[in-house]
């Protein structure tokens, strides 16, 4: 499940929940732990998400599961990489 939140003038970083400007996932600090092929697909994936992109209904459904799911796994990296506690 996405932890993405959106607020009237921008939205929250979805690892540490600072401010963060409408379109952004995360603050710069989180978002330079994402490995570079882990950007490329968020950056890719939200692109497809623009108002000139075109599809079908179902189209549209699947691109907004494969950003959704884009996202998730680089809050999941940068919290489970960077933030847990080494055991």
């Amino acid at each position: 499940m996405s932890s993405f939140t959106v607020h009237a003038n921008g939205a929250q970083c979805t690892v540490c929940k600072a401010a963060v400007p409408r379109g952004r996932l995360m603050c710069p600090p989180h978002w330079r732990l994402v490995p570079k092929p882990m950007q490329l697909r968020v950056w890719r994936t939200w692109e497809a998400l623009t108002p000139a992109a075109h599809g079908t209904p179902e189209q549209r459904i699947n691109q907004i599961a494969d950003y959704r799911a884009a996202a998730d796994d680089a809050t999941a990296h940068v919290r489970t990489y960077h933030l847990e506690p080494s055991k």
